[in-house]
């Protein structure tokens, strides 16, 4: 739900959350409501790491945040909860084909959505920064390019392939709780049939990077930024069709996995399914905004949403 092309946003929500909940270890709250409202210190932290920000900038960009955060809350946070109570109702009873499809795409949709909310403050950050800046900003970017090198790219396809079904392990048993030899079994022969899009990702990511660089070194406008990284982020316009392809597979291939354990489930783990979505849907119901001292209430499909999600996931 939350992360990012030039990492303006937490690298995973593992580290976000983890860092949230130091910094707030106090409190009461749920770990989801945690994370959400230390957003705005973490963003600041990552960015000043990225750029190096004066104070003026840190305060134009926490009064951005905080007015996209609250929009968030208000738009796009009602149909998170939306997606996530469907989630919760077919994992009690089994998801069908068509689900499972528009699953995929409510999370682009969403993320999208998401993405686009990010590009007025971003761009107007980017048009202030000083030459200093870029070049803090260039090497920053080339420093987490080889990160992820390093993460995604090792030299063994082997090795590639049981870290991403150890990746996708840890996040399905944390929806469905352990799972049994023949479910691992099943995602080890996804990961190693599914399309490895690591390497043409940072090649993308990279070409768009450049082209964001060279804009700001000739001295690009807010208003051109803005169309820039709406551009990258939210249209995808640059990705190459090959690249685009991939994708597309890898999506289709998480869809019918998605499907195939989804029919190995026990009640044991359908049930544990089913409460971490109502859970994770109800602990973000407690941060809407508050009507006449009630949260707002989530109507089913969001009325800006496109024909596709009315799919009974929401």
């Amino acid at each position: 739900m939350l992360s990012r092309p030039i990492k303006l946003m937490p690298r995973s929500i593992r580290s976000g959350l983890a860092v949230a909940v130091v910094a707030v270890a106090a409190t009461a709250c749920s770990l989801v409501g945690v994370a959400y409202d230390n957003l705005e210190w973490y963003v600041l932290r990552e960015t000043d790491g990225l750029v190096e920000l004066t104070a003026p900038q840190k305060e134009i960009l926490r009064v951005d945040f905080r007015g996209a955060q609250a929009r968030h809350r208000a738009e796009q946070l009602p149909m998170v909860i939306a997606y996530l109570d469907g989630l919760a109702v077919v994992a009690g009873r089994g998801l069908t084909p068509p689900e499972a499809e528009c699953a995929v795409d409510w999370a682009r949709w969403l993320y999208r959505e998401t993405a686009a909310m990010a590009v007025p403050a971003s761009a107007r950050l980017l048009a202030s920064l000083s030459p200093t800046q870029q070049v803090r900003l260039s090497e920053a970017l080339a420093e987490r390019s080889e990160e992820y090198r390093e993460a995604y790219l090792g030299p063994n396809a082997e090795r590639r392939s049981q870290v991403r079904a150890e990746r996708a392990t840890e996040f399905i048993e944390y929806l469905t709780g352990d799972l049994e030899p023949s479910q691992r079994l099943s995602i080890e022969a996804w990961s190693v049939a599914a399309p490895d899009t690591a390497g043409p990702w940072l090649d993308y990511r990279t070409t768009e990077q450049s082209s964001l660089l060279l804009a700001l070194a000739d001295g690009a406008s807010e208003p051109e930024l803005e169309v820039q990284l709406r551009r990258w982020w939210v249209d995808r316009a640059g990705m190459p069709p090959s690249l685009l392809g991939q994708i597309q597979l890898l999506e289709r291939s998480v869809v019918d996995l998605s499907l195939s354990l989804d029919r190995s489930l026990n009640s044991g783990q359908r049930q544990h399914a089913q409460r971490r979505l109502q859970n994770l849907a109800d602990d973000l119901r407690e941060l809407l905004p508050k009507v006449d001292g009630a949260a707002q209430s989530v109507n089913g499909k969001p009325t800006s949403a496109p024909a596709f999600v009315d799919c009974g996931l929401a």
